[in-house]
């Protein structure tokens, strides 16, 4: 049986829970869980900022864009093949992106020579994901994100 205290204790705190939610109101708590990031960006923005991105020379783009439109979250991608290996191209990748405007948010190497670079320019965040051919030169995938959400992976404040 629980006792009359935790009912109490419970109580009291469920009604400090509905105070500062109503002092705080919708806006701000809204703001606390998704950031400022509301301001929805159109996936034709994204597919003209993919459009911008500097690729690696001779390397080709071998599907077409890929493209969703939620409310919280518009992602543009595709995939490339190039006959540089993985080190190459993280290493253009990492030179040319900061040039046109792009900061470098994580790098990671596989141990299999490959490679996942992430970067963020105006709220969007670019996630270039680089593994080895299966005989020689390299795979990649290139996704452009903006999303609303900022405990997402993909969310960039700037």
């Amino acid at each position: 049986m629980v006792s009359q205290n935790k009912v109490r204790v419970l109580y009291m705190t469920a009604t400090l829970i509905t105070i500062l939610l109503l002092m705080l109101g919708q806006g701000r708590i809204a703001k606390f869980i998704n950031g400022d990031n509301f301001l929805k960006i159109p996936e034709a923005k994204l597919k003209g900022e993919f459009g911008r991105l500097p690729i690696h020379p001779g390397d080709q783009m071998d599907l077409p864009l890929n493209s969703f439109d939620k409310e919280s979250i518009v992602v543009v991608t595709s995939h490339a093949s190039s006959t540089a290996v993985p080190e190459e191209l993280l290493s253009y990748y990492l030179k040319t992106l900061p040039v046109k405007g792009w900061w470098l948010m994580s790098e990671r190497r596989y141990d299999n020579g490959g490679g996942k670079i992430r970067y963020c320019k105006n709220r969007i965040s670019l996630t270039i994901d680089l593994s080895p051919g299966v005989q020689s030169g390299s795979y990649y995938y290139i996704g452009l994100v903006w999303t609303k959400y900022k405990m997402s992976a993909d969310f960039c404040s700037k």
